[in-house]
């Protein structure tokens, strides 16, 4: 205790003086003053005596009805036995079968997951999670950062991955097909804000257009809702347009956008992003859009849905991420993609993955933006300052899947 330890020093530094000094009234003092210090340290010894619930994961989790293991969190049983597994075969989780383990044993690897699971499952704090489980929230704390930084170590570059390969590109491709008749569309992207607590210093960068401290959170999905790419940890106030600039998967885009598109395939986003050739956004509705244009913005959008809803299933199932209130703002961005490997291992996994959907979920953002052409494109930016081949090649592009949607639609009817 650093307080008894204080307070015996002190103690024994006058005790020293007074002996040295020979004096009588001091030493008196100082001995009648035991009691004293004995009543103290027994008070800090019973304060420090903490209660908590005991048995929580040992005892009463594994007596859970499958459901209601679902429902705490957030996933099946059979999901948390494979990640179970998966995480004591991961370096950096410390286990009691550790040959070369040396003092206290460590806290089992099903109750690591268990604390883990449930810190994003709720918004609970660590205190009250260290309380549930039985441990002190300095470990509550601990354990949940180690695990997270396992997951994004070991799973999140297996897990979320890009449609590389001409196979695994088809499946997508004729997914979104399936859907809504758009041939060719790879994915569907866009930003969600992650709100959290407000930051000790910068603030003001991280208020959002709705008023609320966050991190911009960039994520390509596909027709399943499965995330393809996550990048995560701008700012609130950072434009969609921008944070794609910055983003990993631009930059490989920039490389070599024929080997991440191919059979011309291109993502879907909304009129936040610029027109590109591997980019297909709405036409600007001025009021003047001819019926094969504005059929196309419908089929557009529909199909674009499905970013909408998977960012709805993400907060839906792991509600930490309706507001992450922590002091670390370093930690955000790995929670957040630490969530979404788990949000696509659940949807392989597990069958009914719309369960969590999260109806009131607002992800939507306005067609029009402040500060943008008809092309999405930020003014004064350097993505509007790129070439305008660019803007004519997606202009190009955009015209002939408009018009073959209206052929197809024409026949139809």
């Amino acid at each position: 205790m650093d307080e008894v330890s204080e307070i015996l020093t002190a103690f024994g530094a006058v005790l020293a003086v007074s002996l040295a000094e020979e004096s009588d009234l001091l030493i008196s003092l100082l001995f009648n003053g035991l009691d004293f210090l004995g009543l103290l340290l027994g008070v800090l010894a019973h304060r420090r005596q903490h209660v908590r619930i005991a048995g929580f994961a040992e005892d009463v989790v594994p007596r859970y009805h499958p459901e209601d293991f679902r429902q705490h969190f957030r996933v099946s049983r059979r999901t948390a036995s494979i990640l179970v597994t998966a995480l004591g075969h991961c370096r950096g989780i410390p286990r009691a079968s550790d040959p070369q383990r040396r003092g206290i044993l460590p806290v089992d690897v099903e109750k690591q997951l268990l604390v883990t699971l449930w810190f994003l499952a709720t918004q609970e704090p660590f205190r009250s999670i260290g309380d549930r489980f039985g441990i002190c929230n300095a470990t509550a704390y601990r354990i949940v950062k180690r695990v997270i930084s396992a997951v994004n170590r070991n799973w999140t570059p297996k897990i979320i991955r890009w449609p590389k390969d001409s196979a695994s590109a088809r499946y997508v491709i004729d997914g979104f097909h399936g859907r809504r008749g758009l041939q060719g569309v790879l994915g569907a992207i866009d930003g969600s804000h992650i709100a959290i607590k407000a930051p000790r210093s910068n603030q003001d960068a991280y208020i959002n257009r709705k008023c609320f401290h966050s991190i911009v959170l960039q994520a390509v999905c596909d027709h399943r809702m499965f995330f393809r790419d996550c990048f995560a940890g701008y700012p609130g106030s950072t434009h969609d347009a921008r944070v794609l600039k910055y983003s990993d998967l631009y930059d490989r885009i920039t490389e070599s956008v024929d080997t991440l598109f191919l059979f011309g395939s291109y993502l879907l986003g909304d009129s936040a992003y610029p027109l590109s050739s591997w980019l297909m956004t709405p036409y600007k509705d001025n009021g003047h859009l001819s019926e094969k244009q504005r059929n196309y913005n419908f089929l557009h959008s529909s199909t674009r849905m499905a970013i909408e809803r998977a960012f709805a299933l993400l907060k839906g199932r792991f509600r930490r991420l309706k507001y992450v209130d922590i002091d670390r703002l370093e930690d955000v961005p790995d929670i957040i993609l630490a969530a979404c490997t788990l949000h696509n291992i659940c949807i392989m996994s597990e069958n009914d993955i719309e369960h969590f959907v999260d109806s009131d979920d607002d992800n939507q953002e306005a067609d029009g933006i402040d500060g943008l052409d008809e092309d999405g494109v930020e003014e004064n930016n350097s993505i509007g300052n790129a070439d305008g081949s660019r803007i004519n090649i997606g202009k190009r592009k955009r015209d002939l899947i408009a018009e073959q949607l209206w052929e197809h639609c024409r026949v139809l009817t």
